[in-house]
């Protein structure tokens, strides 16, 4: 492989090419992913025109305008990501009711199982570019819950886990200072 080792290029007639651009990794590698904080576009509401300016403002007042809480219907019917994005493409195409949405499950099979449903209807629909896991995210901090309970039943074991190791320490501790008394 060759090393570039000047500012110019030399081209294969031998004259002076273009200055080649820095193409290294850089410390911006982050620069690209999107997040809520760095986003200034707004969010229309699933079931109405308001425009939002988090993605946590708008599950909020999905919740407490129209009572539809995204994350629990993503726990409710077990959507995975397609199914997730094949859901809220189905709700702005439609424009369906909240009611009506919690009603849409006929023995498993969705309105919104349709491959259609996999092209957005908002070009960069910011609830399209965030995963799951920070759905639930968005949930506990939206509503003070845990995602499908899955978390608190996670934190409850680890909890009980650190309680066994604490207990563990403490009788190594006497079998150790039993052990130095019989020395």
């Amino acid at each position: 492989m060759a090393e570039y080792t000047g500012t110019r290029e030399q081209n294969h007639d031998g004259g002076a090419g273009e200055e080649v651009p820095d193409l290294s990794d850089s410390d911006d590698d982050g620069q690209w992913e999107w997040t809520e904080e760095s986003s200034n576009a707004s969010i229309v509401c699933l079931f109405c025109d308001r425009s939002l300016n988090s993605i946590s403002d708008t599950l909020q007042h999905c919740l407490s305008e129209h009572d539809v809480n995204i994350p629990d219907l993503v726990k409710k019917f077990s959507l995975d990501d397609y199914g997730y994005i094949k859901m809220i493409n189905y709700i702005r195409s439609e424009k369906c009711s909240g009611e009506s949405l919690l009603q849409s499950s006929n023995n498993g099979v969705f309105p919104w199982d349709s491959d259609n449903y996999m092209r957005p209807v908002l070009p960069d629909d910011p609830l399209l570019q965030i995963d799951l896991e920070d759905l639930c995210g968005v949930e506990a901090m939206v509503v003070g819950q845990s995602c499908g309970g899955q978390a608190a039943d996670l934190l409850q074991r680890a909890q009980q886990a650190e309680e066994r190791a604490l207990r563990s320490e403490e009788a190594l501790a006497r079998a150790m200072e039993d052990l130095h008394k019989l020395k």
